[in-house]
């Protein structure tokens, strides 16, 4: 990002984020004369500081890919140079997106046709020092995954990658020429079984919760009774939370393993409290990037409380299944995973970071590692057409929400951390509720100031108005992690609206091939209270 000349992030709202280099990276870039385009559904602090910002029709994201992918291959824009060594299908991507232009796409997103084509254009004339960046939220669509990946096609056809103020591959310790840290998990024998996670799944990859609860629902493959929760909060993030109670009730034991009391631990059978960050030692973690590093936290006082660091919670219950590790502390934990690198425990003392390489680690042209069956960035991929699905798949245009009706959107500011921070002191003095953002000529006569009500599926609650302009007409927003629900939490409790009561019904509406889930499909109706 530091080096970047031009930099377009999607949805990705860095300046209300917690990720201060990455802040500050971009504002650094800024300074020394990157430009900075903004796409987004409403205004944010980061559309404030951007050189353009485009305010697009919701779930449309994808549309605006197709269009720059549009005007960038039939503008020879691309850098051809790049893509004749590491890309394949260009041919079916010129075919595939020839109907795509900016005029169709200026109809579904709302952003001028123009707009689009100079924007192709700028970015191609900043490459390869040009970085799309396709957020952090993006997988909230039902078609997230063919946007992503078409984000991530525009960087390839910039010839960005493994360049200075591009797209970089995060690198580990073996691309400094230093072993990988021992995996503890090396200690403990492989289930038998099929992982349940990718179990006759039809997603890409694994890791998808929605299929831990479809299993406990419905015993397939297996039963599954037994659910320990760490520094996870499902009830809380995930859509719907009244049916994810009711699915959990099938398990004989639910755990829950965090630092604060969370609404999944609220409604476990037992919660095993995690020790906070200044309370705790860690295992040592690989940080991958440009400059790869290894991280080492170290206790800085005795836990105040009945609380325990995660590697001995783990440890411990690991020695009452029969499956006891050679580890007493901390110490023993770390000699482990350094045997065999050439690194010490004491290399760590004085800033708790060993940094693997003495400056940034780039691969030349000539040795870049794709890490798919053709060494290749694969427009048809390979790997999704074993699991039937499309490389390129078609648009599909959203639903426009009929009038009095918007599309829900959530996200977060810089003052709280998602849904854990709102019981916090001075936090919550700051931010004590949230509201719900609405366009001010699409409001049906609400007023910045009102209460209304907002409804979806039988679920309603009442919130207060902010009509503004600088929201599309066809959403709504609030931020994450407020209503809370937990009593001994007194500052929180029942403060704003839980967006997740509101999003009845999107526990299965999950992108079948990313397996997100389409948080963003909830579309609420909204209304002023009358007994103002």
């Amino acid at each position: 990002m530091l080096n970047a000349r031009h930099i377009v992030l999607y949805g990705r709202n860095v300046f209300e984020a917690l990720q201060v280099k990455e802040a500050n990276d971009i504002l650094d870039a800024i300074g020394r004369g990157a430009k900075l385009t903004y796409i987004d559904i409403r205004a944010t602090v980061t559309a404030s500081k951007a050189n353009r910002f485009y305010k697009i029709r919701p779930g449309t994201d994808y549309a605006l890919s197709l269009a720059l992918i549009n005007v960038i291959l039939n503008a020879r824009l691309y850098d051809k140079a790049f893509a004749d060594k590491w890309i394949t299908g260009l041919r079916e991507l010129i075919e595939f997106t020839t109907p795509y232009t900016p005029e169709w796409a200026e109809r579904e997103t709302g952003i001028a046709a123009p707009e689009i084509v100079r924007l192709a254009h700028e970015v191609s004339s900043a490459a390869p020092r040009v970085v799309f960046h396709a957020g952090w939220m993006v997988a909230r669509y039902i078609d997230s995954f063919y946007s992503a990946r078409a984000i991530y096609i525009l960087n390839a056809l910039m010839g960005n990658i493994e360049r200075e103020g591009g797209l970089i591959i995060a690198k580990g310790e073996e691309d400094c020429g230093y072993a990988q840290l021992n995996s503890i998990t090396n200690l403990i024998p492989e289930p038998a079984g099929e992982i349940l996670d990718a179990s006759g799944s039809t997603c890409y990859g694994s890791g998808h919760l929605v299929n831990l609860y479809n299993a406990i629902s419905t015993g397939k493959p297996y039963p599954v009774k037994a659910w320990f929760a760490y520094r996870y909060d499902p009830i809380l993030s995930l859509p719907d939370p009244d049916r994810q109670r009711a699915i959990l009730d099938n398990l004989d034991l639910l755990v829950s393993i965090d630092v604060n009391m969370s609404d999944t631990g609220w409604y476990a059978d037992v919660v095993l409290p995690e020790a906070t960050y200044l309370e705790r030692s860690n295992i040592i973690a690989l940080q991958r990037g440009i400059q790869p590093a290894l991280l080492m936290r170290r206790q800085g006082i005795a836990p105040l409380y009945d609380s325990k660091p995660a590697w001995e919670i783990f440890t411990l219950i690991l020695e009452k299944m029969g499956c006891p590790l050679p580890f007493k502390s901390i110490e023993d934990i770390w000699e482990y995973q350094l045997r065999g690198t050439g690194i010490n425990i004491k290399d760590f003392d004085s800033t708790g970071i060993v940094t693997l390489s003495n400056g940034p680690v780039l691969c030349n042209s000539d040795e870049i590692k794709f890490i798919t069956q053709s060494g290749k960035v694969e427009i048809i991929s390979m790997e999704l057409q074993a699991m039937g699905h499309e490389s390129l798949k078609p648009y599909v245009s959203p639903i426009h929400p009929e009038a009095g009706t918007y599309r829900l959107v959530t996200g977060r500011s810089a003052v709280h951390t998602q849904g854990q921070s709102q019981n916090n002191l001075y936090l919550n003095e700051i931010e004590p509720e949230n509201i719900l953002w609405i366009h001010d000529e699409n409001a049906h006569g609400i007023k910045t100031g009102d209460m209304v009500e907002v409804s979806s599926n039988g679920a309603s609650a009442a919130i207060c108005a902010y009509a503004t302009p600088f929201i599309h007409p066809e959403a709504v927003f609030m931020l994450h992690g407020f209503g809370n629900e937990i009593p001994i939490k007194t500052r929180a409790f029942g403060r704003g609206v839980k967006a997740s009561q509101l999003q009845r019904g999107m526990l299965d509406r999950v992108d079948s091939v990313g397996g997100g889930v389409a948080y963003f499909d909830t579309v609420v109706k909204v209304k002023r209270l009358e007994s103002q």
